[in-house]
């Protein structure tokens, strides 16, 4: 993301990038370690098998760009 790591806007614009991909509530999506740092840590919420295969599809189409 471009947004500065500056009162968590990097950390915001992340969930909000994941969430978005992955077609999720913005609120599914949180930042749990790493906030001042380049490595960051999510959390995100749902039936694990969903995000399975939402993370899978969505990697998938990142191998096709």
């Amino acid at each position: 993301v471009k947004e500065a790591a500056q009162d968590g806007k990097a950390s915001r614009a992340i969930e909000h990038f994941v969430a978005r991909e992955l077609s999720l509530a913005k609120s599914s999506v949180s930042v749990t370690s790493g906030h001042a740092s380049r490595s960051k840590r999510l959390f995100i919420d749902g039936d694990v098998e969903i995000l399975l295969r939402k993370l899978q599809g969505w990697l998938e189409s990142c191998k096709e760009v």
